[in-house]
């Protein structure tokens, strides 16, 4: 299930269906003219799991919202068979949005760092060498690069080379490269 709002503040619920033959659009739901609340989704979740028949549903999968965690926890406990996951993607850009704050601290500290007196004070500062290392910690261009780096890199593109390799895996070692990515982090 995937939630959308779009530009004129309309909630569009968006339901998928996956299976071995591939994903298929099942159906949409306006969701504009009522809350999207835990029990609201876990009404739909129900709705759709009776539509295709309990025994064929093995896992839904939504973004990590609050709501769709309570309507994940009530579904896992009226059908224990399903089980509720977040999806993979939306844990990764969590993920890489964290991160991004981190490294925007990092800068400011280490322009600080550059820029202070005690820098300025220590024999480092007016060697070449420290030179050079307060021009790149100042240069916009050096953060700009370690940005697309850090987007583009890591620990994190392992785990997107597991969700999108031709390799099928189980959902446990999925999330086990998961939680590893985000350890690291």
């Amino acid at each position: 299930m995937d939630k959308w709002t779009i530009q004129n503040e309309k909630i569009i619920i968006n339901v998928l269906v996956n299976s071995s033959r591939g994903s298929v659009f099942l159906e949409s739901y306006n969701a504009s003219n009522s809350s999207t609340d835990g029990s609201k989704l876990y009404s739909l979740f129900r709705k759709t799991i009776d539509k295709i028949g309990k025994k064929n549903v093995v896992q839904v999968v939504t973004d990590n919202a609050s709501e769709n965690v309570s309507a994940g926890k009530m579904m896992e406990a009226m059908y224990p068979h399903i089980y509720w996951t977040p999806c993979a993607s939306h844990c990764i850009n969590l993920m890489l949005v964290a991160y991004s704050r981190k490294t925007h601290m990092l800068q400011k500290n280490l322009r600080n760092l550059v820029l202070s007196n005690e820098w300025k004070d220590n024999s480092y500062a007016k060697e070449a060498a420290g030179k050079e290392t307060a021009k790149i910690f100042i240069s916009p261009s050096f953060w700009n690069d370690v940005v697309r780096a850090l987007k583009v890199g890591g620990p994190l593109i392992r785990v997107l080379r597991m969700v999108d390799g031709e390799k099928k895996l189980s959902m446990g070692y999925l999330y086990e490269a998961m939680d590893r990515a985000k350890e690291t982090l």
